[in-house]
């Protein structure tokens, strides 16, 4: 069967004038509007699909196998890299820093990623403000100057290789290396869907709106492992460390601001807006456009859903007097039993040490 070639007029024709300021308000009607000319323009008069999801894939995929088996073998190392740190590196340093028993088991793993996010979003940051792509502020050039044959920049490459890995690696760690949390297996669901997506854009040549859209999410992983770190260093010896837990505090705020700026304002309106309706515009023959769209509101439903993990601690600490501000997907009462532990120890260790201090007096005095 002959492969049709789409007509970019077919798109365009009926489409309104493009929206350069979106909203909250127009997003939902903008992207219909654009997504139902993309499909009309995909289908025959009958309503069958004009050349078929496989036969489409296969016409316009860029995808090599030979970048599959590198981003494997990048994830194996990202795998054997976070061993490495964790044995050798934040292991020895939570046994250096006395921590709880339970903290000392969760600190290498937001030590690891707080590591990879402050590492991968900074250089993602270089790559959307200063590399020359303007994407954050005009991203509609990420469509306007969308080339389908040709293979991405160096540093998007970097970008891609990079990220694609990294969430191949987090499957693997999320079954096998990472703490049991409420959201286990949304973050798998989480992680199949990034991944679908990355290759997917990589495949299609959907680079740059892809860089953008790393760029929204990932800066709140960085704020959010910080902050648990601090949460880990503040339970010591049976005590609070107040500076840790300023910090800490301080740090689930950034977190909460961060979200709602980047995951829930500026992805919409930047990431979304772009994918479902600027792309009619300035890539009408751009194929999967639909599905892309699908993906990325699947995500933001899911950035919709761990939102209500924030707004439920903020109630708590605003209407309930809650002093403490933790990460509700955790087991709190594993933590409790975890404090409650580290302070008996502490006074055991205390009461030895007074009892000793006081048999080495009476020793002395009976010298004497």
């Amino acid at each position: 069967m002959e492969f049709i070639t789409y007509d970019a007029e077919e798109v365009t024709k009926d489409l309104p004038p493009h929206n350069d300021n979106p909203t909250y308000l127009t997003l939902i009607p903008n992207s219909y509007v654009s997504i139902t000319a993309f499909w009309n323009s995909r289908k025959t008069d009958s309503g069958q699909w004009k050349n078929g999801y496989i036969a489409e894939a296969l016409h316009y995929s860029r995808m090599t196998s030979k970048e599959l088996q590198l981003v494997l073998l990048t994830a194996i190392l990202l795998t054997v890299a976070r061993y490495m740190v964790t044995k050798f590196i934040a292991m020895p340093l939570a046994s250096w820093l006395n921590l709880t028993k339970l903290n000392r088991r969760k600190f290498p793993e937001s030590f690891w990623k707080f590591l990879f996010y402050s590492i991968s979003w900074w250089y993602c940051y270089y790559v959307v403000f200063h590399a020359g792509y303007n994407l954050f502020t005009d991203p509609k050039i990420s469509f306007a100057t969308y080339e389908p044959d040709a293979y991405p920049p160096l540093d998007i490459s970097i970008v891609y290789l990079v990220q694609g890995s990294f969430y191949v690696h987090s499957l693997f760690a999320t079954l096998y290396m990472d703490e049991r949390r409420k959201d286990t297996w949304v973050m798998i669901i989480h992680h199949i869907v990034t991944d679908t997506l990355i290759g997917f854009s990589h495949a299609f040549r959907y680079n740059k709106i892809g860089v953008l859209i790393i760029f929204t999410l990932d800066v709140t992983d960085i704020c959010l492992e910080f902050a648990k770190l601090m949460q880990y260093l503040k339970m010591r010896d049976g005590k609070i460390i107040k500076i840790y837990e300023y910090l800490s505090n301080l740090g689930f705020v950034v977190f909460a601001i961060a979200w709602i700026v980047f995951r829930l304002y500026w992805y919409p309106l930047k990431a979304l807006h772009t994918v479902g309706h600027s792309a009619a515009y300035f890539a009408p023959t751009g194929p999967f456009i639909p599905s892309f769209v699908l993906l990325l509101w699947i995500l933001f439903a899911m950035n919709i859903y761990w939102f209500s993990f924030i707004f439920t601690k903020f109630i708590g600490v605003v209407f309930k007097n809650e002093r403490e501000i933790r990460d509700t997907r955790e087991d709190e009462r594993e933590e409790m039993v975890d404090r409650e532990q580290s302070v008996k120890m502490d006074k055991k260790v205390t009461a030895n040490h007074n009892s000793n201090h006081s048999d080495n007096n009476d020793t002395v005095r009976r010298r004497h």
